[in-house]
Parts: C-alpha cells; structure tokens; sequence
C-alpha cells in the first residue's frame, strides 16, 4: 500500500486552492466542480470538471455520482445525456486529480438553465494521517501542466463548491449549472467516456518543495513592505464586505477590533508571537502564488482578495496565543483553536454559518488588545471604544449570542484596560 512519509500538512500544496476559491471538504478528500462551458445547445458536449485533493497518507476510494435533471420547473422533459452516471478511481496518497465528465443536451431538452450535482463518496482508510488541513494551504512549487492551461483552469473555468441555495446544500455534494441557450447542432452517436488525469503527485514532492522554497523567499522579501500603516483601513473594507458575503454583517466596533488584529498577523504578529512563523502563515503560502502578478501587488486593495481568508486562520490561532499569554488562561488546545479556525475558513467560504462566539473569541478580544498599537492616523480611539463596547451591548441586547460569561468579563477587563491607558497617556476624548 503506498503510503507518505510522514509530515506537517502545511508541507503539502494546496493544488485545489490555486484553482478554486471554495471547497468541499470531507473527512478524506477536498473537492470543487466547475461546468465547462458554461453553456451550450442541443448537440453540444460540455464537461463536469470535478478537482479531487487526497488529505490523506494513504490511497482514497473514490466514487463520484452525477445527478441531472429529467424534467425542467414546467415538466418538460430534459434529456441530459453521460455514457455514466457514477464514476470511480483511487486517489494516491496525497494525489490531487482532474475528472473530466462528458454531457450532451438532446432534445427534446427546452433552452433554460439547468443544475448539475455531483456527490462525493470518499471512505477515510483507517489510521490514515491527515497530510492536508481543511481551508487554504501553500501553493505548488512545481505543477507539471503549461502557464496557458494553468491560466484557463484559474480564470476561465470557474471551479467551486457551488451551494445550491440558502439551506439546501445537500451532504458532501457539489453543485454547478449549464445553461443551455435555443439553437441546436448535429449531435455524435454518444458521449465520450469519462476520463481522470493526476494534476500532482507524491512523486514530485522533494522537486515541489525546492521549487517551492525559491517562492518562499521572493515572497518573504516582497512581505517587508507590508505594514499597518498601509494594510489597517483596506482591512476595515475587506472585513466589512466578507462577512456580508458570508450572511453576518458585523457591527462597525467589531470590524475595526478584527481588522487591528488583522493588520498585527499581517505585518509582524508571526514573527513576534511565541510558537509562529510567517513562512508557515496561510497568507504568506497564498500570497506565494500572486507573487508574479505585479498588478496585484501594487494594488492594497486587490492585493488583500487571496490573503484576507487565509490571515482570518492565521488571525484566530493567533489571537488565542495573545489572550492566554494575557490572561494565564489556556482557552483550549491547540488542536481545538485549530478546529474553530478550520470552521470559520469553512464558512467564510459558504459552507456553514458564521458563529459569533467564534468573531469575539478570539478576533474582536485580542483585536482590543491591540487597540491603541494599531490606528489610522485620524482614528478616534475613545470613539473606537464605545464603537466596540456598543457592538457588544447590541449583541447582548438583541439575543443574537448564547451566554458568554467568559467572553463578557474578558471584553469588560480588556475595555477598562484600553481606557486607563488612554487616560494614563492622556489622550484626549473628542
């Protein structure tokens, strides 16, 4: 049985995120689909493209099942056609893998847009380690397939976890849609076969960590320039704007706590705090994968897109270390700050719900840990105070958090404590 040698899942490239910005993750396997093209006529073949990502040291049965409808919202008949509606494969220790899935529209197939499901069967072996943690990871160094094809499988297909509307995501399936456009054209006598290409493989993994490691180190020097000065207020609108995308719109006290934590983890938190290293930060393995793309490098606001998901993980393990180092308090393992990590990556990209007790322990905490370190240079920070103390009385107030004893008398130590020292410091309220 092939199986890895054994190390830290951040040593494995995250080959599905430098292809999808979402996932479906299971206990043995990561997956995303995309639908390519995105539209046809009676005739035309498209494929269901489905990305498989081993977590595992061991090999994965997988079987994929392909759902597609018989009738349209009217009941007319729809005649979808796949040579096969379920396909397997054995996914390699650590391999990471492209299914390509043929499907003609025939008639009488009426021209609307369609859903297409795939569901993911994949049985953890037991005593397997995990190799991959869920969420975002470093990129390939090495990656055998051309700039041209990695750039159309980035920017032109569209791969995601695809939800298939509020509360109906269905367990461990993936959902895309074909739209299929008036207009017909000779169709072949049947659909290909479905076929399965390896994208990255244990194999090439010492050649992907040397490549990996010159990645590393452009990257470490373009990260000296990114400081709190020019991160903090394009974090506030990033902040804002994801956690509306996510279904929870945060109080304004709250994005500003967040984003000071935030813009610690991005300029220097890694380096400074106990037990961390940049090099291993989510963010900086992301921001390895844009670190040709001048453009986004020069641009604070775009720049921030691939990084803001990864550095809310890296944030959250973070804040805990600086709440127990301030408190004498452990708050849990390090596996379970893991595990809350891994749960808001996961619905922050649309697979869950965003827990608030989650966004104040430990973000919107030791965010106010850092309240007057991390400023704009015309920031109120009474003002900022009473934004974040209203935020919490709101919360309170309004019922939207279970009982929070702990979280309550830590907001109310670390508030007092901001306000002495700007007392202390005599800066002045507005």
């Amino acid at each position: 049985m092939q199986r890895l040698a054994v190390v830290t899942p951040s040593s494995y490239p995250d080959v599905l995120g430098m292809l999808s910005n979402t996932r479906l993750t299971t206990d043995a396997v990561q997956a995303a689909l995309a639908i390519y093209p995105r539209s046809a006529v009676v005739g035309q073949a498209f494929e269901a493209l489905v990305i498989l990502q081993n977590r595992c040291d061991q090999p994965v049965p997988i079987t994929l099942n392909i759902s597609l409808p018989r009738k349209d919202a009217a009941g007319n008949r729809v005649n979808l056609f796949t040579t096969r509606d379920s396909v397997q494969t054995l996914l390699a220790a650590g391999e990471v893998g492209l299914f390509h899935i043929p499907i003609t529209p025939l008639a009488p197939t009426p021209p609307t847009t369609y859903p297409i499901r795939v569901s993911v069967d994949a049985r953890r072996p037991r005593n397997a380690k995990t190799i991959r943690e869920p969420g975002q990871g470093r990129i390939a160094g090495s990656l055998p397939m051309s700039p041209h094809r990695l750039a159309i499988l980035q920017n032109e297909v569209g791969f995601g976890a695809g939800a298939a509307g509020a509360g109906t995501r269905l367990l461990n399936t993936l959902n895309g849609a074909i739209e299929i456009k008036p207009g017909q054209v000779p169709a072949g006598a049947s659909s290909a076969a479905p076929r399965y290409e390896i994208l990255w493989d244990g194999r090439t993994f010492e050649d992907d960590q040397r490549k990996y490691a010159v990645l590393e180190a452009r990257t470490r020097q373009f990260t000296n320039g990114l400081t709190r000065t020019r991160l903090y207020e394009p974090l506030i609108d990033e902040t804002d704007r994801c956690f509306r995308a996510a279904g929870c719109a945060l109080q304004p006290g709250e994005v500003i706590a967040i984003s000071k934590l935030l813009a610690y983890t991005l300029e220097d938190g890694l380096e400074l705090e106990e037990g961390f290293r940049v090099t291993e930060g989510r963010w900086f393995q992301r921001l390895a994968a844009h670190i040709d793309d001048t453009a986004l490098l020069a641009d604070d606001t775009r720049l921030l897109g691939p990084m803001y998901i990864p550095a809310l993980h890296d944030a959250t393990r973070l804040g805990f270390h600086m709440l127990a180092r301030s408190f004498k308090d452990a708050l849990g393992s390090p596996a379970e700050h893991l595990n809350q990590a891994n749960r808001l990556v996961e619905a922050l990209e649309g697979t869950g719900a965003v827990d608030m007790q989650h966004v104040y322990m430990p973000l919107v905490l030791a965010g106010l840990m850092l309240h007057a370190q991390i400023k704009a240079s015309d920031e109120d920070l009474w003002g900022t105070l009473d934004e974040v103390h209203a935020a919490w009385q709101t919360r309170v107030a309004a019922g939207s958090l279970p009982p929070m004893p702990l979280v309550a008398k830590l907001i109310d130590d670390l508030l007092l404590r901001e306000e002495e020292f700007l007392i202390r410091t005599r800066v002045p309220r507005h």
